[in-house]
């Protein structure tokens, strides 16, 4: 038991004797953790931020807008024979409602209508 205390006293006194350069070297250990801590945060902060934005497109993705027709409404002006004649501007108007998750900014609308003799059985 006695030979354990020897070396442990021997660098007790080591350090009470050079508590100048110890706290030199603890402080220098200090500072180069704490710069690799802060990269590593710092690319972990990068990581989180694309994780974010792929989640974002992802949820985008599943939950886009869906656009339907609810009401057509079309303006008839009647003319001698029929309700449209050819080449008369007509006017009208559509009903657009969004039942998607996420909102829906109409950016641009065009839209052609076909008229067609119904099936008369």
């Amino acid at each position: 038991m006695i030979k354990i205390w020897g070396p442990m006293f021997a660098a007790l006194n080591f350090l009470d004797q050079h508590t100048g350069a110890v706290s030199a070297l603890t402080g220098i250990a200090i500072a180069v953790f704490t710069f690799l801590l802060a990269r590593k945060t710092g690319s972990l902060a990068d990581i989180a931020q694309m994780q974010h934005a792929l989640d974002r497109s992802q949820f985008l993705a599943i939950n886009r807008p869906h656009l339907r027709i609810r009401h057509v409404t079309i303006n008839v002006h009647f003319g001698l024979t029929n309700f449209f004649n050819h080449g008369e501007e007509t006017t009208g108007g559509l009903c657009v409602v969004n039942v998607g998750g996420t909102r829906a900014t109409v950016v641009e609308s065009r839209y052609r209508i076909f008229s067609v003799k119904p099936d008369c059985r």
